[in-house]
């Protein structure tokens, strides 16, 4: 394993791993780097805010403690936040991002992604791909943009479990020429396996944005588009 300690007094500071000969690494209960590398790696950061990339293949990530900042690379991933206020980004692949307990960001990357906020406000965005949304508890912010799905509706992002009286959907290019606004959307309910279902589609294009589960279009209003 090459191994190389941060050239520091700082005792808050832990140590950068690199898994070239080995794919399984765990960090200290400092501040550490674990980096993987293009095979299948599991990598383990333990205590205190740690730095994450697992830089390519299907890997497994942990971030365990605290605040920790995880990139899955490449290949389909696994990965777990832990306790902490996590950022969590996926990248190419089919993802399965878990971000546990704390406010959590985040985001799938390209690929059909399944994202995982559970405990308190976490924000999730899909990005490219169709993707599965989860909040879970707390109150959550969904971001949805134009030119990351389609135009049939198995190509939209599907949100779990949105909560009409706490939770938001963040109209990430609004600020943009031509980007989303809440008056720019199409919101209708859904028909045939999507009948009980809250369909968001793009008025001039005909992306298909989002579908919302169980929830019907006069239950939400324009204040929970941010």
């Amino acid at each position: 394993m090459n191994l190389t300690a941060n050239v520091s007094d700082n005792d808050d500071l832990g140590e950068v791993f690199q898994g070239d000969d080995r794919p399984n690494l765990a960090g200290t209960n400092l501040t550490d780097r674990l980096l993987g590398t293009v095979e299948m790696n599991i990598l383990h950061g333990r205590e205190s805010n740690d730095f994450i990339d697992a830089q390519g293949g299907s890997d497994r990530l942990y971030g365990r403690e605290n605040d920790d900042y995880i990139l899955g690379g490449d290949g389909d991933d696994k990965i777990w936040g832990g306790q902490g206020n996590d950022y969590i980004e996926g990248s190419a692949g089919n993802d399965l991002m878990f971000g546990e307990s704390g406010s959590d960001h985040l985001l799938g990357g390209d690929g059909s992604d399944r994202l995982l906020g559970h405990k308190d406000n976490d924000y999730l965005s899909g990005d490219l791909g169709a993707d599965t949304l989860t909040g879970g508890q707390g109150r959550d912010v969904f971001a949805i943009s134009l030119g990351m799905d389609g135009l049939t509706l198995e190509a939209a992002d599907v949100i779990t479990d949105f909560n009409v009286q706490e939770d938001f959907i963040d109209l990430m290019d609004s600020a943009t020429a031509g980007g989303l606004t809440s008056e720019s959307l199409n919101i209708t309910q859904g028909t045939g396996n999507y009948t009980n279902d809250l369909i968001i589609q793009h008025q001039a294009t005909g992306e298909y944005i989002a579908i919302l589960l169980g929830i019907q279009p006069s239950e939400i209003s324009l204040i929970q588009f941010i």
